[in-house]
């Protein structure tokens, strides 16, 4: 079982509590029972119900004070499993899948695991990362200023995590090669190294457009672009069939011993599994993106181009869990301008080798310096975005319109009619709402109904801002 038991810090708990809102952690609470089943948690008894574990750090009110129940688990035999938790912060969970052997285990091949600790570091930077997030979801971009920033970050982040694996070409010959189909001499293969992982960030985008979740099968399709040279018809790769050695590119001492192959198929398919479940269980999806990103460079399922797919899932994690910030944000830029807190970062555990304590290492180090990352990306993201807007707020025709009506403009990028649900969409706003809201744009002369039909209303936007639109 891929688990990610944690330890909270009664001084911080009343912060981690607020960065979710209110909504996501009554979810939460909501989903903790075992089906119908609403006996005590906290007996020995074991639930008639087959297994169910339930993972996620969950917040409660109790008596005003705020404490935190973590990783969970209630199996349906007596059978020595510890069933039951209870809402004591600070206490670490240990949960199982299977009856326990009691047999010492010094390959715990089976027992793949994320220790970690929500520091007040970590609860700090995912309050900074939720308020850059907002700013930036209701930004009032124009479709073109938008479409700028999204291929400046793409192009950023293809040079910076390529650079990350001794890519030698420049950020103006990253973009050369992109957007020119330069050449250069001598430096062929950083060129489809580039144009490999162009093509993968693109695939990703298109991902996560689709609002699928993660398969196995998508992560092999990325990988096999990142490996393609630019190739965008590719048979997802198959994962590595014999023992792979991390070295020192100068001493060339062993650096790490990822798992066997045997071990890697089932490996990849609970870290998969994780991915859903964590999901579900509303763990925040900053925590969700570095603990994928870091197990998955742990499995290290190939023989190249590891780091960059590992960077490439972290992302899609992030996009599908709603902090894609329009496509704007690069966190290889952060990887890559501190490189060797990077590395230090990911290279935790007692020993080199997966099998001797690297798989349940304690990740604390690691997800600080992800998170900081993150907030550090969203941020300078937030100030690019207001300084574009600034410079927008020369136009005059632009000055005339409110924060929201701004906004509203990127829905015109696509088409030239919007409905009432996009709006809706666009600011999480009920229908009703958002009916009422293009109603008073309509009156303010900022619409024009393009459709009368009740059942599929369509607006454009008036004469004399359509140049805004196209903007």
């Amino acid at each position: 079982m891929l688990l990610g038991p944690s330890v909270l810090d009664d001084s911080l708990i009343q912060d981690v509590f607020f960065i979710g809102g209110g909504n996501s952690v009554g979810r939460a609470v909501a989903s903790f029972r075992p089906g119908n089943d609403r006996r005590s948690f906290h007996g020995t008894r074991a639930h008639n119900r087959a297994a169910s574990v339930f993972r996620s750090l969950i917040y409660r009110q109790n008596n005003g004070n705020i404490t935190a129940m973590d990783d969970c688990i209630a199996h349906s035999r007596p059978s020595g499993i510890k069933t039951g938790c209870q809402a004591f912060p600070g206490e670490r969970w240990t949960t199982v899948s299977q009856k326990p052997s009691h047999r010492p285990r010094t390959n715990p091949a089976g027992a793949l695991t994320s220790r970690y600790t929500i520091t007040p570091q970590i609860a700090r930077d995912l309050m900074r990362i939720e308020a850059a997030r907002q700013s930036i979801l209701h930004a009032p971009i124009t479709p073109t200023v938008l479409a700028t920033l999204r291929e400046t970050a793409r192009l950023l982040t293809t040079h910076y995590s390529t650079m990350i694996e001794g890519n030698r070409l420049t950020h103006a010959q990253v973009i050369d090669v992109v957007e020119r189909q330069c050449h250069f001499p001598g430096r062929e293969r950083d060129e489809h190294e580039v144009l490999g992982f162009y093509a993968a960030l693109e695939a990703l985008e298109r991902l996560a457009s689709a609002g699928q979740a993660i398969t196995e099968t998508h992560i092999q399709r990325l990988h096999a672009l990142v490996m393609a040279g630019g190739r965008t018809r590719v048979k997802p790769t198959p994962y590595r069939d014999g023992q792979n050695v991390i070295r020192d590119g100068r001493t060339r001492r062993i650096v790490y011993l990822p798992p066997e192959a045997n071990d890697v198929a089932r490996l990849m398919k609970e870290l998969v599994a994780w991915l859903r479940t964590s999901e579900r269980a509303g763990l925040p999806c900053p925590l969700r993106s570095a603990i994928a990103h870091y197990q998955f460079a742990t499995i290290h399922p190939y023989y190249d181009g590891n780091g960059r797919t590992a960077r490439l899932l972290s992302t899609l994690v992030l996009h599908l869990g709603g902090y894609d910030l329009k496509g704007l944000f690069s966190l290889e830029e952060y990887y890559a301008r501190q490189l060797d807190a990077y590395y230090a970062a990911l290279t935790v555990g007692p020993s080199h080798n997966y099998y001797f304590g690297r798989a349940e290492a304690e990740i604390t180090g690691w997800i600080e310096y992800f998170c900081a990352g993150m907030a550090d990306s969203f941020e300078a993201v937030q100030n690019r975005a207001r300084a574009a807007i600034g410079a927008l707020d020369a136009s005059p025709l632009l000055r005339r319109l409110d924060p929201r009506q701004r906004a509203a403009l990127v829905l015109f990028q696509a088409s030239d009619t919007i409905a009432s649900l996009d709006v809706a969409r666009l600011f999480g706003l009920s229908a009703r709402t958002a009916r009422l809201l293009t109603r008073q744009w309509v009156e303010a002369g900022f619409l024009v109904v393009a459709s009368a039909s009740r059942k599929t209303r369509a607006y454009t936007l008036a004469p004399e801002f359509r140049e805004l639109g196209a903007s």
